[in-house]
């Protein structure tokens, strides 16, 4: 939404500037185009995304935003051109993985396919713009490690030990071998009860995940500093999973 105001030596003065708007409002209208990428992007987000997403993958791409809005920002949106982006890309490809580089590609490609396909700018920079080889982004996807069977070994001998003085400071240790011997992902594990437990078939239903996201009002403004817990249900039939448990992880 674009507001309009107005300024006014008095209230005289003021309530006819409002009339004159009223009868004639195309006088008054900011044309998208004049609206800087910086205004559009976040009046996209939260009238497009925010319903769609959880509280989670919005905080995700509200820094994408910020990122974008470091570069773009300031340019009117009829104004951003093929070589404003391709120069983004080209910085953050300096630096970043080539994951991160294409997510902040796709979500300005959203912002203008939103407003083209509205109708609203008569041209879209982004099909142009050229996206790296991922061999020669410098920055590089961290690779998933597998905890050497030793150190594996010492977690269970410390549980273990643990298990015997009834230690209560060390209490997370159990969840964390029941996620190295299930793959489950840390929210996923923090979302657990015990009806999601079948002691009788040895298995664990997934169906559920515990995230923290910033917490916001009705008009999508953050609330306070402090994050807030979220609960959800996975997001595809494919991620409610049931997991056969071996005997470590009931042990555990």
């Amino acid at each position: 939404m674009i507001y309009q105001s107005f300024y006014a030596k008095t209230d005289r003065e003021r309530k006819h500037k409002i009339k004159e708007y009223n009868e004639d409002r195309t006088k008054y209208t900011v044309k998208v185009e004049a609206t800087t990428f910086q205004d559009y992007a976040e009046f996209w987000m939260k009238t497009v995304k925010c319903p769609i997403l959880k509280p989670a993958s919005y905080d995700r791409l509200e820094q994408m935003y910020n990122t974008v809005c470091n570069y773009i920002g300031w340019i009117q949106l009829g104004s951003v051109s093929t070589e404003d982006i391709q120069a983004m890309i080209n910085d953050l490809s300096a630096a970043k993985a080539y994951s991160t580089v294409k997510k902040h590609y796709e979500f300005i490609k959203e912002v203008f396919q939103y407003v083209f396909n509205s109708q609203k700018i008569t041209f879209d920079p982004c099909p142009a713009v050229q996206l790296p080889i991922e061999r020669n982004v410098k920055g590089k996807t961290k690779k998933t490690e597998i905890l050497p069977e030793d150190i594996t070994e010492k977690m269970y001998e410390f549980n273990n030990t643990l298990c015997l003085s009834n230690n209560q400071f060390f209490k997370y240790m159990p969840v964390l071998l029941l996620i190295l011997n299930t793959g489950m992902r840390i929210s996923e594990a923090l979302a657990l009860e015990w009806s999601d437990v079948d002691f009788g078939n040895n298995t664990l239903r997934v169906n559920n995940t515990l995230t923290k996201a910033k917490e916001r009002d009705e008009k999508n403004e953050v609330v306070g500093k402090n994050k807030k817990t979220f609960s959800d249900i996975t997001k595809t039939d494919s991620d409610k999973w049931i997991i056969p448990l071996n005997d470590m992880s009931i042990s555990t």
